[in-house]
C-alpha cells in the first residue's frame, strides 16, 4: 500500500469519534483485504477495517448477529467507512500449531454456527443486504481490463460450463441454501489468549448452497481435495445436513478457479499493494506482484488437476499455464 494512501487512512482512522486519546496505530499486514489496524486508544486495543459502501451494511449486519453470540468481535463503533470492534489479542488458525484435522474441526464447527445463527434470523434484511452467488456475475465481476483476450474468453467459457453443471446439481441434490460465509480461511478464524475460537470477515457472504461454503473452506486454505470426505462428514454430523459430494467438487473447481481469477487480478493491477490482516482468499505476509501470481498459479494448477480428475474437457489448454 503506497505511503501517501496509508497516511490518509491514518488521518480518517485518528479522526473518529469514539477515539479519545490514541498512543499508536499499527497496519496489519498479514492477509489479502481490505486496509486494516490495531488502534491503541483510552487504555484498550481495538481492531479497525477501512470497508466500502457496497459491503459495509452487510458485513456489520452479520457481524452484530454473530457478536451476540460470542461468535464474532464485538462491534464498538462504526461510520459508512470504518467498522471498529474489540481487537482479539491472540493468534489465528494459520499460525496456530493444530494439525490439519483439528483445524478443519474448528473451521467447520464455526461455519455450521454462523449457518444456523444467521439463517435461524429469517429477517428480510439478510436477502435484502447479502447478495445470492452468481457464478456468471462472480466470474466477471473480476475479469479486470489487463486480463489479455483470449483469456478472458477462455475464463467466460470455464464460467458458463462451471454454471451449466452446477444448477441442475443444486436441483436434483435438493442443496440447501444458506447464508454463507465464503472466506473461512484459517486466517478469519482467531484464537484470543483462553484459546476461543472467533470468526471474522464477512465481506464474501452470499446466499448458496452448503456445498459452496464447504469447497472453499478446501480451496483457500489448499486442503487437499482427499480430505474432502472428512470435510462432509465432520459438516453432516454437527448439523444432521446431507450434502452432495458432486456439488462439493462442482463448487471446488468454482472457487479454484474464482480464487486464481481474483489473485491474477491482483497480480495485473495492484502489484505492490498489501491487503489487510483477515481476508481471502488465502494468508501471506506483505504480498507482491511475484507473491499474487504464484498464488494465481498455485490455484489454477488445482482448478486443472481437479477437472481432469472430473473427466471434464472444457478448454483447449491447461489454465495454469496461460499466465
Amino acid at each position: 500500500m503506497k505511503k501517501a494512501k496509508i497516511n490518509r487512512l491514518l488521518s480518517s482512522l485518528s479522526s473518529l469519534l469514539c477515539f479519545t486519546n490514541i498512543t499508536r496505530i499499527n497496519t496489519i499486514t498479514g492477509g489479502l483485504s481490505n486496509p486494516c489496524f490495531k488502534v491503541e486508544a483510552d487504555g484498550n486495543d481495538y481492531f479497525a477495517k477501512k470497508t466500502n459502501v457496497q459491503l459495509f451494511e452487510t458485513e456489520l449486519y452479520l457481524t452484530n448477529i454473530l457478536a451476540k453470540q460470542a461468535i464474532a468481535p464485538t462491534v464498538i463503533y462504526f461510520n459508512n467507512q470504518w467498522i471498529i470492534s474489540q481487537f482479539i489479542s491472540g493468534t489465528n488458525l494459520t499460525e496456530s500449531q493444530l494439525t490439519l484435522a483439528e483445524k478443519i474441526e474448528i473451521s467447520i464447527s464455526l461455519m455450521a454456527n454462523f449457518h444456523q445463527l444467521v439463517n435461524k434470523t429469517s429477517d428480510k434484511k439478510i436477502t435484502d443486504l447479502v447478495p445470492r452467488l452468481h457464478i456468471i456475475n462472480a466470474i466477471n465481476d473480476l475479469l479486470t481490463p489487463q486480463i489479455e483476450p483470449s483469456l478472458r474468453n477462455m475464463i467466460k467459457q470455464m464460467a458458463n460450463v462451471m454454471s451449466e453443471l452446477i444448477i441442475p446439481e443444486i436441483t436434483s441434490s435438493k442443496a440447501t441454501l444458506r447464508c454463507c460465509h465464503g472466506d473461512i480461511n484459517f486466517s478469519n478464524v482467531l484464537f484470543d489468549d483462553n484459546q476461543r475460537p472467533w470468526l471474522i470477515d464477512f465481506e464474501y457472504a452470499c446466499i448458496a448452497p452448503i456445498e459452496f461454503d464447504i469447497a472453499m473452506l478446501l480451496a483457500v486454505n489448499n486442503i487437499q481435495m482427499t480430505e474432502l470426505n472428512q470435510v462432509i462428514t465432520c459438516y453432516e454430523k454437527i448439523t444432521n445436513i446431507a450434502l452432495s459430494k458432486p456439488l462439493c467438487h462442482y463448487f471446488l473447481a468454482l472457487s479454484y478457479l474464482i480464487n486464481g481469477l481474483w489473485y491474477y487480478s491482483q497480480h495485473l493491477n495492484k502489484p505492490f499493494s498489501a491487503k489487510s490482516s483477515t481476508s481471502t482468499p488465502t494468508s501471506t505476509k506483505n504480498p507482491t506482484s511475484r507473491n499474487f501470481l504464484s498464488l494465481a498459479k498455485q490455484q489454477w494448477q488445482l482448478y486443472d488437476q481437479l477437472i481432469n480428475h472430473l473427466s471434464l474437457a472444457i478448454r483447449e489448454k491447461k489454465l495454469a499455464t496461460l499466465i
